[in-house]
């Protein structure tokens, strides 16, 4: 069940400049940093109110599809994520073996709509890296 919308994925081709403008012209507070394995930020959440986030991560200006830069996905936030998963599956709109934990150990799965935009689905539970600045 969709409970909320969780962040808008939004790639940029300079990440602490854009994290500058989000905080100091639009007022959102940093939340957290995720790191990639080679220790380098992959995505910095700002936290805009209530369950809700921007997700910044660098992107490429000249490469179509997931590194261009702009809106790259939408999340919403869902509950009884195990469920859905196995509910929308069959539909193909799924992308199949995508169920995991993110590196924000919130629990995830994509799916894409009919005119292939990607949407993620995520739960958050108490090890999550979004469960500090989220009211109960």
């Amino acid at each position: 069940m969709l409970r909320t919308l969780a962040h808008v994925m939004v790639k940029v081709r300079d990440l602490e400049e854009s994290v500058a403008f989000y905080q100091d012209v639009l007022g959102l507070k940093e939340a957290f940093r995720l790191y990639g394995d080679d220790g380098a930020v992959r995505i910095v959440y700002l936290h805009v109110g209530d369950r809700q986030f921007v997700e910044l991560s660098l992107g490429s200006g000249d490469a179509p599809g997931t590194n261009a830069i702009g809106y790259n996905h939408i999340c919403f936030e869902v509950e009884g994520i195990n469920d859905l998963y196995q509910r929308l599956l069959p539909t193909g709109c799924v992308v199949e073996g995508s169920l995991r934990r993110g590196k924000d150990k919130s629990w995830q799965f994509w799916l894409k709509d009919p005119s292939g935009n990607r949407i993620e689905l995520m739960e958050y539970n108490e090890e999550s890296e979004q469960t500090p600045f989220v009211p109960s």
